[in-house]
C-alpha cells in the first residue's frame, strides 16, 4: 500500500510539525512559570539514611540565631558510623564539629559525651543534628 501524501490528515500533521519547529521556546519569549518556582520552594530533599557516633568534649553551647535550639561544638576524639548506616559527618579525631541540639540543656560545656548524630537536609542546605546524647562511662 502506497501512502497518500495529499490526505488532509497528513497535510495537517506536516503543517503542525513545521509550526512547532519554527516556534521559539517559552524561555526566549521571556515567559516564567511561577507555579514551578512555588513547587521548588516546598520540595524536601531525600538524603540517604545516615547516622554518626561522635565522642568528645563539648566546647561551646550557643543559642541558635532563630532562637530555637542551640549550636553545639564538640571536639572530636572518635567518630564512627552507627551500625548499618552511612557516616556523612566523617569527622577526624582532633577536629571540631558544630551540631544542632533541639534540647540545649542536654549538654554542658566541658563535659564528655557520646552524641548520635545525623545529617538532615532541605532545599536551603543541610545540618548535623543530635539524635541522642549519652554520657560515656569511664
Amino acid at each position: 500500500m502506497v501512502p497518500d501524501y495529499r490526505s488532509p490528515g497528513i497535510i495537517v500533521l506536516a503543517g503542525l510539525g513545521v509550526w512547532l519547529a519554527s516556534e521559539q521556546s517559552a524561555a526566549q519569549h521571556g515567559m516564567q512559570y511561577p507555579v514551578a518556582e512555588q513547587k521548588q520552594e516546598g520540595v524536601a530533599m531525600q538524603i540517604k539514611p545516615n547516622k554518626t557516633i561522635l565522642q568528645g568534649k563539648v566546647s561551646r553551647v550557643e543559642r541558635s540565631a532563630d532562637g530555637w535550639g542551640a549550636d553545639v561544638d564538640i571536639a572530636v576524639e572518635n567518630s564512627t558510623a552507627a551500625e548499618g548506616y552511612l557516616d556523612f559527618v566523617q569527622a577526624k579525631p582532633g577536629s571540631t564539629v558544630t551540631v544542632f541540639a533541639a534540647e540545649p540543656g542536654a549538654v554542658e560545656v566541658g563535659k564528655d559525651y557520646t552524641l548520635t548524630t545525623k545529617v538532615l537536609g532541605g532545599p536551603k542546605g543541610e545540618r548535623v543534628v543530635i539524635e541522642s546524647v549519652d554520657v560515656p562511662k569511664r
